[in-house]
């Protein structure tokens, strides 16, 4: 299974790594070599049909200690069940892994098949009469199609995880996981009538409340119009309402495969689909539809959030570049056109012309200034000469 360095935090890369790290063999241990060689017993038992292969011993090992943790925490496990599927899965891809990635080579099932029978053995012998043990799964076929499902419970695994960080920090997380959800997000949408379904097949047998995981759910803990307004200027954002109205158009899967484990192992796939698959997808719909609350919320808002984002968009953009055009149509015929030096001639003239017709308002107020006092100094002199003659 690819990995990526940005998601090992997250609970479902975390435990698949334990399926895969070393087997640690304590040395002086009387106890430890007791378990050895009754472990031994199950490879024995198997060890003649793989001299070719040497590399099936150490994918036995790993699957005896997988096996016995897994059966040992189911108690406390929330995700035993998944977990169960991981290991199926585990087996299915270092087996495939080994054959150069060719699940059509001639000992890719003859393998499984001889690990599964031991894998019933240990559980037999180990927990015997024990109930919600991870028992192997000899349905499971096609790589591609096993990934597919393998991507998906690991977004079950982790989706409080991301709930959590995204009400934390909405803009870091969403920076984070923007490609993780663009993968796993549309396999929840295409899987969720199948995975609704009364009827037991390769996602209700491993997973349980499938609609609790639903990723409009997050929204519980958001604020959508905040989101809304945000994403205006955050491409991530807006990435995240692209996706969401995107998967809105997914079509169901209507097509599940298993192995055909009654005939010979080279004839190995049987596909579940047409009328029969339908007719219970449609049935789950029915009854789903009835569930509106959170999730009916949730995708009108997303709805209403990308008309809104459609609408400011296509009214503002427009509206901004025409503004923006203009602008530097008019700067360019400004400085580089003869129509520009004319206009800036004619500025320059009024300019001139107005500075002139002030400078001259001044002089006259000046001159207006003079004359009042003329006036005033004559008024004055008539005054005092009047009062002299009153005085004689």
């Amino acid at each position: 299974m690819e990995k990526d360095p940005k998601y090992k935090d997250l609970p479902s890369q975390i435990y698949y790594d334990k399926l895969n790290e070393d087997i640690i063999e304590e040395e002086d241990d009387e106890h430890e070599e007791n378990e050895e060689s009754q472990e031994n017993v199950y490879w024995e038992a198997i060890e003649g049909s793989y001299e070719q292969t040497p590399w099936v011993r150490d994918v036995f090992f790993k699957l005896e200690r997988n096996l016995t943790e897994i059966n040992e925490s189911r108690g406390e496990d929330s995700l035993s069940k998944k977990h169960c599927y991981d290991l199926n899965y585990w087996l299915y891809e270092q087996v495939y892994e080994n054959l150069n990635n060719n699940e059509n080579d001639e000992n890719f099932f003859k393998i499984i098949d001889g690990l599964q029978n031991a894998w019933t053995n240990i559980n037999n012998d180990k927990f015997p009469n024990a109930d919600n043990i991870c028992h192997p799964d000899k349905t499971l076929v096609d790589m591609k199609y096993l990934k597919d499902v393998k991507h998906l419970f690991d977004f079950i695994e982790d989706f409080s995880t991301i709930k959590t960080a995204a009400i934390k920090d909405t803009n870091n997380a969403c920076q984070k996981y923007i490609d993780y959800l663009k993968l796993k997000v549309p396999l929840y949408y295409e899987w969720n009538d199948v995975c609704t379904m009364e009827e037991e097949n390769i996602c209700t047998k491993y997973i349980d409340d499938y609609p609790k995981y639903n990723p409009k759910n997050v929204l519980e803990n958001l604020s959508v119009v905040s989101l809304a307004l945000a994403s205006i200027f955050n491409d991530c954002y807006q990435n995240i309402i692209n996706l969401f109205t995107e998967v809105e158009k997914i079509e169901p899967r209507t097509v599940l495969k298993h192995r055909d484990i009654t005939g010979p192992s080279e004839s190995n796939v049987v596909k579940i689909g047409g009328r029969a698959l339908a007719e219970a997808i449609s049935d789950t719909s029915q009854s789903g539809n009835m569930l509106i609350g959170i999730n009916a919320l949730a995708t009108s808002l997303f709805s209403v959030v990308k008309r809104f984002n459609s609408y400011v968009f296509s009214l503002v953009a427009p509206v901004g570049l025409s503004l923006l055009g203009l602008l530097l149509f008019l700067y360019v015929l400004y400085k580089f056109t003869p129509i520009g030096k004319s206009i800036s001639r004619t500025h320059k003239r009024v300019k001139n012309k107005f500075v002139r017709n002030k400078r001259d308002d001044f002089d006259d107020d000046e001159d207006d200034d003079d004359d009042d006092s003329d006036n005033s100094s004559d008024l004055k002199s008539s005054s005092s000469m009047e009062s002299l003659l009153s005085n004689s």
